[in-house]
């Protein structure tokens, strides 16, 4: 794994993606900026790895957007106003 410069000037980053090694652009000719995009590149790995990404129930988040239409709505009808209605 690591950035590397091909012909045309432009620094690429090689990176092994299950179990083979993909080649990504870094749209750069500057070695600076590319060293830039790897650190980060590894750092976003690296978290990650730290902290998978958590697995949203979808029912559940239907329900949290079912609860606040419905808190909106009662809002609405409480200030006798309907769901349209703007605040001058």
């Amino acid at each position: 794994m690591g950035i590397y410069r091909r012909e045309n000037g432009i620094f690429y980053l090689k990176a092994k993606v299950e179990n083979s090694y993909k080649r990504i652009s870094l749209n750069t000719r500057d070695y600076k900026l590319a060293q830039r995009m790897y650190d980060n590149y590894l750092l976003n790995e690296i978290d990650k790895k730290l902290n998978p990404p958590k697995s949203v129930n979808i029912t559940q988040k239907q329900n949290n957007t079912e609860k606040c239409y419905i808190e909106y709505i009662e809002l609405c009808q409480s200030q006798k106003r309907t769901a349209k209605q703007r605040t001058p």
